[in-house]
């Protein structure tokens, strides 16, 4: 490749631009490696980064460079601790080729050079992490590479003398970052670069060094770069705007100069901003005590008592003055800043003058900066440690400077520096400073803590670390650079510590001391005794005080001073201060045996700085706050108070708005002192809140701290302070809005309204609303008058999510930037606005990119105004309105300032790439001159915006000679494309978070270190005197009126110029302008005069003696009729401002400042109307605002929240709500009332609103109000029966049947079927019991499936047939209950529990006779299990019993006065050994022979023997009578039926002749006594049955003679005993749910809805119509084991599928099985079905868990298609990591063809072209979970379902998975639930693959969405929960509502709305019920 042309001639050859280094590959740079090119952001500038673990490896490098300059320039920044390398290539005269090498590999020291074979290696450490201009002498080191005598000469061999020729190649090798490569013959350092290679504006050269190699140039050797000129105060220069061109361009050379837009010429004359600086920062309230050692009292600082400290805050070092010992200063609290640092400042130290100070940031390589701190000059910086430095000090003289830090390898190590003639800066301007030299560096083991010079000693220094107190001398003791030292001795010394008597506790005597040294101080020489020796005092982090003697390096004592770590100590003559962490501050004795005085504080005390005289104690803490104690007076006094984190917003309390304050009156001189005097009579205050969860008030005056509001583990993100009281509002990250009483530190208000944080806040029409902005894109408007109701959603999240808002100065008019997710949407009624001009064409112009617009509402009527798009698409960071309306200003995240007209949406303003950085804040001035932004780098930008308002003004409406308006020219707006602007950085080196004007002269800002800063402003605000011309322009407030120059005005007298309106006199200030004093004057003369007859307008004396221009008042009054109507406005603005009451009294109270431009021209538009003499077209009057709607009762809301939800209980109490008016009866406007008087007395004239006209809340209607309440719905009916459980009829009624299904009572009336809830319990029923009377009943619930929960028992009293009020619980039972038994009287209850393993039962009795009181009686635990339990019916006198069967026998149990006994029967030896199965009891007399027996005998017949009737079943299907005496003997036994090999499973006696046998395969027996045979009774069949399962519950009617069971299949039958046919009254699901789905049913084919349940039990359809249904409509138990099942859309047919893989297809209609599939078991289960209905048919989705999907015919059953395109796992056995296990399918309900496959953390949405050569595309795909890069494992086959055991819940499967509901009226929209984030749920437009919304549900963060369904009209979507509950929203105000109704953790798995969208349904999976929720309005 031939070379290329060099370019030798020029000053400065850039190497990187010319091997192409930013077009690779197309340069001739070579990469290898981690190379990469970005730009840095603290610079501004593009650079190289270079990073890896070996240089070799990584590496640029640039060949073919042929330079020939002397010097190579790399500007470079060097990774501490890290290798890197660097090789330049250099061939000298007699080409011989050599190598430079610099690296920190090679061995030895910094100084030393070594030659290798014509080459040169130079050691250079990477000791620094700054920005290194690295300096190559290339002769120089051809010089040494050859062996010449230069600086490295030392001998060796080389290639001769030859000098230096050029510069072949550099190679640059990891762990750096390169900015610019250049080589020149001039010498440069940083002040001195070439402009193309210097750093940005931001970029402190102080932080930088120049670093030469081998050495500098000697003086005169070469030619030395000039310094730089400054840099203009703007960045860029002024670009003239461009005037309108014809449409062909002429050429650019013969294109003439033309001149500049008339409205621009000043602000191109003036680009400066001036003052400069126009902003000086006067105070911070900031305090960095997170380190020890940030504060000192300034020695030497008295003057006149004042006294100053010096402390850091942040990056920021501040002196503040004091005044101490009582003397008054007027710098009382003044400070002055030091600011250099980029980091936070690490620690500090003073001289013993106080003169000099050394301070030290935090971070690696940080150097110390030298300060003199009387001037505030940085004077010097000293490197510090490579790895960070952690403690120094300034020796008293200020000579020496000492560091401790950690090195490049990690170790410790002290740093000695000789300082003395850096401080030459300091002195005359003559002296020359010098540089620093370091005397000693030397490696520690130790981990100092602190170090400190003696202070009648420079020479020698102390450190203490880890067990050390080392003294360190230099001069005689420095020896090889090493600083040596001795250590104090700590063997042997006693642990003695004396304890404080405030309870600080000391070690043990036993052991020995070994301590972490952390503060050390001096004791100072006392005047009494000058020679003793003096004493050394150490802390400790154990609190420990030791006392050391320096001369003789000996402990002399120990003492306990603290309970927490010592953190700083302090010592004057004869005592002595210390801090700990503990809180406390005490002042100790010179002996250290007591505190003389002790100040707790709120965090650990990290500064103390003792004043020279001692008697002043300065005091620092963690939390940020700054005190001081008066040691005399033993007074303590806040100085400073700070916020602990960052802060993040900041607000005026109680403050009117900007534009209340007259603008335009008199001089600025006047108005400043109106402000004095108005601050005078009001203090000023304002609040700041941040990320430390405090709301804080300080003072506006002094900065203090007033009050401080808390909200732990909460970070504030937004504020405002309502402009009239003292109320705050705070919006919270986590979403809440709180509005507190300043005054009274009370929560007022507490609302949710947004599902993310509360980013900006802001009230607007003087307090009356509230605005808030949230991260989820929405706007909420809350009605402060009514406490803070929210009212509507001004921007809803979609379709414009809004990112800032602002509010107009009056509170009229709402800004919103946002985006727009409809781009190229118009305005309201279809009308876009404008193109503005300048802006460039195609820009966004692609529809799938969100369009960033500004809209404008009325906070009035809360209308939409104007849309107007955003030029160059960024998204808008923060917007602004300007004071008077007219001009909106936006600042976009590309760092562009645009602003637009408000009226018509045009571009006045476009100022790009203004800002460097993210802009996080913004603030206006209250005149509107001024525009701050703040950056999140630190950046403070002024703007200064008269050229706006000149151009406002030249724009507004003009007025010719004649009083006519001149015509509007049809051109584009003039464009401002450059504003003068000044820059300043942020004093603590952080983000600027917030910004504040506290009056126009000062501002506040708050940053992300915490710092709250007061700015003083300097710059004049605009008036409008500055866009005047002489004898051309007469301005009045913003009304402009041009003339011709040198004409009066019409009444004036002659040769006066037409000046200024002067401000009106005292007795009219409630008139806020000229504009309006004169509409009033006006109004309240003119003469009642006929319609189009002139009015006459009159001018008071006052505004004769003014001089008021004629045609001024002929334009407002309109009294000329030749004078048109004034300009009108937009149709879109005078559409949505309110008219003026045409009843209004003319003359009404109004604010003070001057209405917006908008509002005031509306207003003359409106109010013309009523002028007879303006030309207008007739239109109809309208009606009041008050009394256009019919006065209708409203509804009051209480809205309450949780903190995890948003609404969840609404109060709603109806009012009616008087309006009163100013209107008369009979008509409006201003004519006469027939009322007269009494009429106005009647209805007076009561403005809400007495301010602003017209400016009204308006009437809130309850249809209205119910859009903003979030969604209701109630349990109307469920579907299932628990026949476990039991059942019970209840005497309340005819045919009360009492059931449970699932976890509800229900008490249904069986004749008209109408249900009532009882009660809803956490969990499902186990058994259920009621009283005999029916007013209690008991439910007693399973244990969770957790276990460590009871079997909880619930009482419900009914009254009425309602629930009573809630009883309490009855917890005993560890297993689930099986049966419960009330006694005959209902006073007990009983019930028996046993556990699964049936080893153990338990038995408790409970006496219920006071359900409030209920209590437990006994609780026995029985061996076995114990079958059944009855009571006996109790005779006169006798004591409750009952009886128990088992595998033990038969008990009989008495509960005694004291206790329960039991007593084991006697049976016949046929029964003994035999399990007793089933017990039933029976009262019956004694019999004849017995009686006899006991009249012979004598006894009583009231103590007549009385048997019991026992009947008993075991388990050989025999059933006995058991007649039992008081003895528990049984008198005689009887079979009375046997039915063998058939296990009797229960049994029932409601009469003696009656008993009714259930037997376990399922037959029912109805046996009666029959008494008309001889001899004894027979029992006889009455009746018989063959059931559907094994019988578990029975009850006989013995008046009707009717049996009622229920069986183990969930089937309660009545058999009666006649011959009437046996019915079915109720069923239920017994087995738990597996899959449930949903038919929304066909009404012209009068199928209702209907859903498919699977279960273990198999298939069953059940219709859910409006009539209710108590059976299924078919059921399929055959085959057993289904784990899905899906039903057409007109429930004509139902798939099911089933644990073997097999799939089936059954007809509904027909009750048959169309066809049975094996399926494909292989694929691990069956995930989901699917039925679509085709017109030839129907046809079955299959999908299996790995994700292949098979289609099989409706009609035969056969595979249509079969993919493996989504599976896991392949045929061959191949593994695809890209696809993932399936665990859920959901088809698009109107389009078959696409459907959705779901996963754990996977979605994806495909659709299906079904032919016979089928397709299937995917649409989308989103991840919800991390990437895995393996494959996925193999699927094994799915687990049967968990069913319920006896002793607990079974759990209910709940696995986190991604939930599908597709959208129907919304095509390519579907929601779905994200199992990453609980509770998040994604609104996905699946053909553009964008999240379109996202909406947060309030789920816990162990719980999960479970189920999903969309509402027919998409109003509402409901989600299920692992939790057993369904959240609905409301989706056009995002308002939840949480439904529990299920068991608690119950997963929902089914959910569906009707087709008519009145009613939901859902199921959980542990249930065995299905709800029907009626939803409210």
């Amino acid at each position: 490749m031939p070379p290329r042309k060099q370019q030798a001639a020029g000053q400065v050859l850039d190497l990187l631009k010319q091997c192409g280094v930013d077009g690779w590959p197309r340069g001739d740079a070579e990469r290898k490696g981690n190379v990469s090119v970005a730009v840095d952001r603290p610079i501004g500038r593009p650079v190289v980064r270079l990073a890896g673990a070996v240089p070799a490896a990584n590496s640029l490098r640039l060949p073919r460079l042929a330079s020939p300059h002397r010097f190579l320039y790399l500007q470079l920044r060097l990774e501490p601790g890290k290798t890197y390398g660097l090789h330049a290539d250099f061939t000298t005269a007699d080409r011989q080729p050599h190598r430079l090498s610099i690296s920190n590999l090679f061995g030895g020291q910094a100084a030393q050079r070594s030659r290798r074979a014509g080459g040169l290696q130079i050691f250079l450490p990477t000791a620094h992490d700054a920005w290194t201009l690295l300096a190559i002498d290339l002769a120089a080191a051809a010089e040494a590479a050859a062996g010449g005598g230069g600086p490295c000469s030392g001998g060796g061999a080389g290639g001769g003398g030859s000098p230096y020729a050029r510069l072949c190649s550099l190679q640059l090798c990891a762990n750096m970052t390169v900015r610019g490569a250049f080589t020149s013959d001039v010498v440069f350092d940083w002040s001195t670069l070439p402009p193309n290679l210097a750093f940005s504006a931001a970029f402190d050269i102080a932080h930088a060094r120049v670093l030469w190699v081998p050495a500098p140039p000697p003086a005169g050797s070469a030619h030395f770069a000039a310094p730089r000129p400054p840099r203009p105060a703007s960045p860029r220069p002024p670009v003239p705007s461009r005037p309108a061109s014809p449409q062909r361009r002429p050429p650019r050379q013969q294109r003439p100069a033309e001149e500049p837009a008339p409205g621009l010429q000043q602000q191109q004359q003036q680009l400066a901003l001036h003052p400069s600086p126009i902003a000086q920062l006067e105070r911070v309230a900031a305090f960095s005590g997170r380190h020890p050692g940030l504060l000192h009292f300034v020695p030497g600082s008295s003057n006149g008592g004042g006294k100053e400290v010096v402390y850091a805050a942040g990056s920021l070092i501040v002196t503040m003055q004091l005044a101490c010992g009582g003397a008054v200063l007027q710098q009382q609290g003044q400070q002055w800043h030091l600011n250099g640092h980029a980091r936070s400042v690490r620690a500090l130290a003073l001289s013993a003058d106080g003169c000099r100070l050394a301070s030290v940031e935090e971070g690696a390589g940080a150097a110390v900066r030298l300060w003199d701190l009387r001037r505030g000059l940085c004077l010097a910086t000293v490197p510090g440690h490579a790895s960070g430095t952690a403690c120094l000090d300034l020796a008293p003289d200020g000579a020496a400077l000492a560091t401790a830090g950690v090195d490049a390898q990690g170790r410790q190590e002290l740093a000695c520096w000789d300082v003395s003639a850096c401080w030459a800066a300091g002195g005359p301007a003559a002296a020359v400073p010098g540089r620093p030299q370091e005397l000693a560096r030397q490696a520690s083991e130790y981990n100092i803590q602190a170090v400190r010079f003696l202070p009648h000693d420079p020479s020698r220094l102390v450190t203490c670390g880890k067990n050390s107190i080392r003294l360190h001398r230099q001069g005689h003791r420095l020896k090889d650079g090493q600083l040596r030292g001795l250590s104090v001795p700590m063997d042997g010394v006693p642990a003695e510590r004396r304890p404080y008597s405030c309870g600080t506790l000391a070690c043990p005597a036993s052991t020995t001391v070994g301590e972490v040294f952390t503060c050390l101080a001096f004791e100072p020489a006392m005047r009494e005794r000058p020679l003793c020796a003096r004493r050394l005092f150490a802390g400790t982090a154990s609190g420990a005080l030791y006392t050391v003697d320096l001369e003789g390096r000996t402990v002399q004592g120990v003492a306990q001073a603290h309970a927490g770590a010592l953190v700083a100590l302090a010592a004057h003559d004869g005592f002595c201060v210390t801090g700990s962490a503990d809180g406390k501050l005490r002042l100790w004795g010179g002996d250290l045996r007591e505190a003389y005085m002790e100040a707790a504080h709120e965090g650990a005390v990290t500064g103390i700085g003792l004043s020279s005289d001692g008697l002043w104690v300065a005091v620092g803490t963690e939390s940020g706050a700054l005190s001081l104690l008066d040691v005399k007076r033993c007074a303590y006094s806040t100085l400073l108070r700070s916020h602990t984190a960052a802060v993040h917003a900041v607000a005026l309390l109680g403050q009117p708005p900007a534009g209340s304050v007259p603008q335009g009156w008199g001089s600025y001189e006047q108005q400043q002192q109106q402000g004095q005097q108005q601050q005078q009579q009001q203090q000023i205050q304002y609040c700041t809140a941040g990320a430390d969860g405090t709301v804080r008030v300080w003072s506006g005056t002094d900065h203090q701290q007033v009050l401080e509001l808390t909200a732990p583990g909460e970070t504030v993100l937004s504020l405002a302070c309502h402009p009239e009281k003292v109320e705050v509002a705070c919006g919270f990250q986590g979403g809440a809005l709180r509005i507190f009483d300043a005054a009274g530190a009370t929560l007022l208000q507490e609302s949710r309204q947004h599902t993310g944080a509360v980013t900006q806040l802001a009230f607007a029409r003087h307090g009356r609303v509230l605005l808030s902005l949230g991260e989820d894109g929405c706007v909420c408007a809350y009605d402060a008058q009514r406490c803070y109701m929210p009212t509507t959603f001004v921007l809803a999240g979609f379709p414009l999510h809004a990112t800032a808002m602002a509010v107009s100065a009056d509170g009229r008019l709402l800004a919103v930037a946002a985006l727009s997710l409809r781009p190229g949407s118009a305005g309201p009624g279809g009308r876009r606005p404008p193109s503005p001009a300048g802006g460039k064409r195609g820009e966004n112009t692609s529809a799938s990119m969100a369009q960033a617009v500004i809209v404008l509402h009325s906070t009035l009527s809360m209308q939409l105004l104007l849309q107007l798009p955003v030029e160059g698409g960024s998204r808008v960071a923060q917007v602004q309105l300007l004071p008077d309306g007219r001009h909106v200003l936006a600042l976009t995240d590309s760092g562009r300032l645009l602003g637009y007209r408000s009226s018509d949406g045009a571009l006045v303003l476009d100022v790009p790439r203004c800002l460097g950085s993210p802009c996080l804040t913004s603030a206006l001035d209250p005149s509107g001159s001024f525009l701050l932004a703040g950056t999140a780098s630190g950046q403070l930008k002024v703007w200064g915006l008269a050229s706006l308002h000149r151009l406002a003004v030249e724009e507004s409406s003009c007025i010719d000679g004649d009083g006519q308006p001149q015509e509007q020219q049809a051109t584009a707006p003039d464009v401002i494309r450059s504003l003068p602007c000044q820059e300043r950085a942020a004093p603590a080196g952080s983000s600027v978070l917030g910004a504040a004007f506290l009056d126009p002269r000062r501002l506040l800002t708050v940053g992300s270190a915490g710092e709250v800063c007061c700015w003083s402003l300097c710059g004049e605000p605009w008036s409008p005197c500055s866009a005047r011309q002489p004898g051309d322009v007469s301005t009045a407030g913003a009304l402009v009126v041009r003339m011709p120059a040198g004409n009066t005005a019409a009444g004036a007298s002659a040769g006066q110029p037409l000046g200024r309106l002067q401000p009106p006199p005292a007795h009219q200030q409630a008139v806020s302008s000229p504009l309006d004093r004169l509409r009033a004057a006006c109004s309240s003369r003119r003469p009642a005069t006929s319609p189009g007859q002139a009015a006459t307008a009159s001018v008071d004396a006052h505004s004769k003696e003014q001089q008021v221009p004629h045609q001024l008042l002929a334009m407002v009054a309109g009294s000329r009729p030749a004078s048109p109507a004034p300009r009108p406005l937009p149709a879109v603005l005078q559409t949505h401002l309110p008219p003026r009451p045409p009843s209004a009294p003319p003359e009404l109270p109004r604010h003070p400042g001057p209405p917006s431009a908008l509002i005031t021209a509306a207003a003359d538009r409106l109010q013309s109307a009523s002028l007879p003499s303006t030309p207008q077209r007739a239109r109809r009057k309208q009606l009041p605002i008050w009394e256009r709607y019919k006065k209708v009762p409203e509804a009051s809301l209480v809205v309450t929240a949780t903190p995890n939800q948003r609404c969840t209980k609404v109060v709603r109490q109806e009012r009616q709500l008087r309006i009163s008016s100013p209107a008369k009866k009979g008509g409006s406007g201003s004519g006469a009332s027939t009322g007269g008087k009494r009429d106005l007395e009647q209805r007076s004239a009561e403005w809400v609103d007495a301010e602003v006209e017209g400016d009204r809340v308006p009437a809130y209607r309850p249809s209205q109000q119910l859009q903003l309440l979030p969604p209701s719905a109630t349990v109307q009916r469920v579907v299932g029966f628990k026949a476990a459980a039991g059942f019970c009829w209840l005497p309340a009624g005819p045919q009360q049947l009492l059931y449970a299904a699932g976890n509800v009572l229900v008490a249904e009336e069986m004749s008209s079927a109408e249900q009532r809830h009882l009660a809803r319990l956490p969990r499902d029923v186990s058994a259920l019991a009621a009283t005999a009377d029916g007013r209690l009943v008991a439910a007693a619930v399973r244990p969770a499936a957790a276990g460590g929960s009871t079997a909880d028992i619930h009482l419900v009293q009914l009254q009425g047939g309602a629930p009573g009020p809630e009883l309490p619980v009855l917890c005993h039972h560890s297993f689930a209950v099986q049966a419960l038994a009330f006694s005959p009287c209902g006073s007990l209850l009983a019930s028996l529990a046993h556990s699964p393993d049936d080893l153990t039962s338990s038995l408790a009795l409970w006496l219920v006779e006071e359900p409030e009181a209920a209590e437990l009686v006994a609780g026995v635990e029985l061996p076995g299990a114990v079958a059944g339990l009855a009571w006996e019916a109790p005779s006169p006198g006798s004591l409750p019993v009952f009886y128990t069967a088992g595998s033990q026998g038969l008990t009989q149990w008495q509960l005694e006065p004291e206790a329960l006994t039991s007593t084991a029967v006697h049976i016949p030896a046929v029964l003994r050994g035999v399990a007793l199965t089933a017990v039933a009891t029976c009262c019956a007399p004694a019999r004849e022979e017995e009686e006899e027996e006991n009249q012979g005998s004598g006894a009583s017949t009231a103590g007549a023997a009385r048997l019991s009737r026992v009947y008993v079943g075991d388990a050989s299907g025999r059933v006995w009578q058991l007649e039992v005496d008081s003895g528990q003997d049984v008198r005689q036994a009887r079979l009375l039926s046997e039915v063998p090999g058939q296990g009797i499973s229960c049994l029932c006696a409601t009469a003696p002749h009656l008993l009714a046998v259930g037997i376990a395969t399922g037959s029912l027996l109805l046996l009666t006594e029959d008494s008309a045979s001889e001899g004894e009774a027979s029992w006889k069949v009455l009746a018989g049955e063959q059931l559907d399962g094994t019988v578990q519950h029975l009850h006989v009617d013995a008046g009707r003679q009717e049996v009622t069971a229920a069986t183990a299949a969930g089937t309660l039958w009545g058999i009666p005993a006649g011959s009437d046919p046996t019915r079915v009254l109720l069923c239920g699901q017994q087995r738990r749910l597996s899959s449930w789905h949903l038919a929304a049913g066909a009404e012209w084919k009068r199928v209702p809805p209907t859903v498919a349940l699977a279960s273990a039990a198999g298939v069953a359809v059940w219709p859910l119509g409006r009539e209710p249904a108590r059976a299924p409509l078919v059921e399929f138990p055959q085959p057993a084991g289904a784990t899905h099942a899906s039903l057409a859309d007109d429930a004509s047919v139902c798939a099911a599928a089933y644990a073997d893989g097999g799939i089936c297809l059954y007809d509904v209609a027909q009750a048959r099985l169309r066809w049975r599939s094996t399926g494909a078991a292989a694929q691990g289960g069956v995930a989901a079905l699917a039925v679509f209905q085709r017109l030839r048919g129907c046809k079955v989705l299959a999908a299996y868990r790995s994700g292949a999907l098979l289609l099989l015919d409706g009609a035969s059953g056969q595979v249509a298609h079969r993919t493996l395109q989504f599976a896991v796992r392949q045929e061959s056995g191949r593994l695809c990591p890209s696809n993932f296990p399936v665990t859920g399918l959901a088809a698009h309900p109107a389009d078959p063809a696409v459907f959705a496959l779901a996963g754990q953390q996977h979605l994806l949405v495909c659709k299906a072209a079904w032919t016979k050569t089928a397709t299937i595309t995917p649409l989308a795909r989103l991840s919800f979970g991390p990437a895995s890069g393996t494959a996925a494992a193999p699927l094994e086959e799915a687990p049967p379902p968990a069913e319920e055991s006896a002793g607990q819940e079974a759990p209910s499967a709940a696995a986190a998975a991604v939930r599908v509901a597709f959208s129907r009226a919304h095509p390519g929209h579907l929601y779905c639930s994200n199992p990453a984030a609980p509770g998040q749920l994604l609104l996905l437009d699946y053909t553009t693959q964008a999240v379109v919304k996202t909406l947060l549900a309030p789920v816990a963060d162990s719980a999960a969405i479970t189920s999903l369904a969309l509402h027919p009209t998409e109003a509402l979507l409901a989600a299920g929960t692992s939790a057993g509950t369904v959240l609905l929203l409301r989706l056009e105000t995002e308002a939840w509502a949480e439904l529990a109704a299920h068991a608690e953790g119950a997963a929902v798995v089914g959910l569906g709305f009707s087709p008519c969208g009145r009613r939901l349904f859902s199921a959980a999976a542990g249930a065995c019920a299905t709800l029907c929720w009626e939803l409210g309005q």
